[in-house]
């Protein structure tokens, strides 16, 4: 309650998210429950979305099944698409397929494909097989998938 009191202290939207994130790193360093539930009780907005950040960047290190299962519950916003683009960048050089799967449940249209063609285009570097076989199977407009199957990733 007292970092709650203190954030909404602040005077500018910018300050109460950085302090927000930073309150959630340290937070979810010792229980990522309690900081999923604090964080998930905010109103939508930047500290919302820097504290959803900070706490899928600090869980998803140390568990990211259950950093992935508090994502997912998320509804529709702003902060949850920013919090699908840092938990997909993170999981995106050891599981690039999750990683396209949980990029496209972001609701915005340009941010969903940006990071999808930035996950495709590292995933081919690696498997350019695979990554190119699912940019060919995706229902990705037109011209992303020809942008990426012409450059091969």
């Amino acid at each position: 309650r007292t970092a709650v009191d203190y954030i909404s202290r602040l005077s500018s939207n910018e300050a109460q998210a950085t302090a927000a994130g930073a309150i959630t790193w340290q937070w979810a360093g010792n229980d990522p429950d309690a900081a999923a539930s604090w964080v998930s009780a905010m109103a939508e907005g930047p500290a919302r979305q820097r504290a959803a950040e900070s706490l899928i960047n600090r869980w998803g290190q140390t568990d990211p099944y259950r950093a992935a299962a508090w994502l997912g519950s998320l509804p529709q916003g702003s902060s949850r698409d920013s919090t699908v683009v840092a938990y997909s960048r993170q999981i995106s050089a050891n599981d690039p397929q999750s990683a396209v799967e949980w990029a496209q449940t972001i609701g915005n249209d340009a941010t969903r494909n940006s990071q999808i063609e930035s996950i495709v285009t590292n995933w081919a570097k690696t498997d350019a097989k695979r990554a190119m076989s699912w940019v060919s199977q995706s229902s990705l407009p037109q011209d992303v998938k020809d942008r990426l199957l012409n450059r091969g990733g």
